[in-house]
């Protein structure tokens, strides 16, 4: 549930134009009382031109371990540097670590951008949420899912496990 709360928060931003640009876990914040999550600190946010455009960026936005390679560069991000950034909190939800943990800003930043190695998601990691925590963090944007995508993959799972619960 908490997976779907996440997507949730990243999938309204998106429908509202923003893209948040620093997904993180310290950035997801417990909705008092209700255990729900939410996204929040919304300083880096930028607008997008457009349900499917970008925004031009002059320097790198975000927090290394959480940028998606697209934000290594100045230039064009869409919503979908925010899934890099929502799989890397997802990764930090499912298996406790962070991505690239260890590693410095250089390290982490050619790992990203030359090597095009996505971080190591620990084997306790559910087979189908390790596909789709593998499926954010895609070299390419085109290749990665929506935050819509993900909201859906992770309401069904969510669904799913409290029916086996039951």
């Amino acid at each position: 549930r908490q997976a779907a709360d996440v997507a949730r928060g990243v999938a309204g931003l998106h429908a509202a134009g923003l893209c948040h640009l620093d997904i993180k876990p310290e950035n997801v914040l417990v909705h008092a009382g209700t255990d729900s999550l939410f996204v929040g600190d919304l300083g880096l946010a930028v607008a997008l031109a457009g349900p499917h455009g970008g925004a031009q960026l002059s320097q790198v936005r975000g927090t290394p371990n959480f940028v998606a390679p697209e934000g290594w560069q100045t230039g064009a991000v869409t919503a979908k540097a925010d899934v890099y950034g929502l799989g890397g909190t997802l990764l930090f939800l499912f298996g406790g670590r962070r991505p690239y943990e260890g590693l410095t800003m250089e390290q982490t930043m050619y790992r990203v951008c030359i090597d095009r190695e996505p971080p190591d998601v620990p084997p306790e990691v559910p087979e189908l949420v390790r596909r789709l925590l593998l499926a954010c963090f895609e070299f390419s944007p085109d290749r990665r899912p929506s935050s819509e995508q993900l909201l859906l993959a992770f309401t069904e799972l969510s669904a799913a496990a409290a029916a086996a619960a039951a």
